[in-house]
């Protein structure tokens, strides 16, 4: 596993000795550390068992210096949004059987070798999109594409009704669940840009400020982040229409710029402008739906979700999340390159990961 620098005005994480203990914040649960999966610009990611707990049980603790600020940010927005009692009530409320979003499990602080570090646990879940989209040649059909849209519409609109936006989703953030038997099922994870939508119960007032041009994922972020405005509900289903071009047709028309940011938002502009240019009529309607949102607008998600109902009943299907890879994701997560002839990723990819 490679090592990452981390990211710029941020701390070193040092790597724990595995089998090293966390102690949740209320002292009710320790964690023991089982194996490092994951190096980021912030932080550490292990698979982690609740002492005392069942041995076939796992979780994902991320772990970062305290000092750091994203996985501070994700702490406050998860604890509002992903505890176990909140997502049930969520789903009893809304007559889900599915909200795409992990369990929130527990926090803490933890010293080793003199520093402190934030931890926080959540579910453990299974392969990332991103990958299978390799896998698959950089690209799925229309109804894996809505089936995805529709999970991650119920997933918003729960981060949206407890006052967040989530600022950040792409493939590599959605996460199919661990349970082989439950393959139909993604997350949306990573809610280190998540940010509120309120202040004093007002709206955040659209202001763009030059120091925050561009936040974000620079490949999906919104032309308000590009602005510099803070994070917004429509810009969130702007991110997810761009990520939705991207899959349908394997690629984005602004990869090529992705050096030069203001050349990427420009080609973002030129793109909402001339819809009428892009091949797939879901998509198309999506894109005019969502561009008619205001700012500060609540965008009515039940709209859009009958819009990729709609679609997938034209083509026949049920709903349902189906992969088309003809492999068991376990087979490709242990794949290292994508054995099915499409656009080649790997420069866009390593350029995307130095960017951001």
């Amino acid at each position: 596993m490679a090592k990452v620098k981390a990211a710029k005005g941020y701390k070193h994480a040092e790597v724990f000795p595995i089998s090293e203990i966390l102690k949740s914040a209320d002292k009710k649960k320790e964690y023991s550390l089982v194996k490092l999966i994951g190096y980021g610009g912030f932080g550490l990611i292990y698979t982690a068992r609740q002492v005392g707990g069942s041995p076939n049980e796992e979780y994902v603790a991320k772990v970062e210096p305290i000092g750091n600020g994203p996985l501070f940010n994700e702490f406050h927005a998860l604890q509002k949004i992903a505890r176990p009692n909140i997502i049930q009530d969520y789903l009893k409320g809304k007559r889900l059987t599915h909200l795409a979003i992990p369990e929130f499990i527990a926090n803490g602080v933890h010293e080793y070798k003199g520093i402190q570090y934030r931890f926080i646990i959540i579910s453990r879940l299974g392969i990332d999109l991103q990958k299978v989209l390799e896998y698959n040649g950089s690209h799925f059909d229309e109804s894996t594409v809505y089936c995805v849209a529709k999970q991650m519409i119920d997933a918003l609109e729960c981060i949206h009704h407890h006052g967040y936006v989530h600022a950040d989703l792409k493939a590599g953030n959605i996460l199919f669940a661990a349970d082989s038997n439950k393959i139909d099922k993604v997350y949306l994870i990573d809610y280190g840009l998540a940010a509120k939508i309120f202040i004093d119960k007002k709206h955040k007032v659209y202001k763009p400020e030059k120091k925050k041009a561009h936040n974000g994922t620079l490949l999906y972020t919104s032309l308000d982040a590009h602005e510099g405005a803070d994070p917004s509900r429509r810009g969130d289903f702007q991110i997810l229409g761009f990520c939705m071009y991207e899959w349908l047709t394997g690629s984005l028309p602004w990869e090529k710029y992705l050096e030069n940011k203001e050349q990427v938002k420009h080609e973002k502009e030129v793109l909402l402008k001339n819809l009428s240019k892009i091949p797939f009529g879901t998509l198309k309607t999506y894109f005019k739906t969502i561009e008619k949102l205001k700012y500060d607008e609540e965008p009515d998600y039940e709209k859009l979700r009958r819009i990729f109902q709609d679609a997938l009943k034209k083509h026949g299907k049920g709903g349902k999340l189906l992969i088309p890879t003809g492999k068991p994701l376990e087979i490709i997560s242990n794949t290292k390159t994508a054995p099915k002839r499409g656009i080649p990723r790997s420069k866009v990819i390593a350029k995307r990961k130095k960017l951001e």
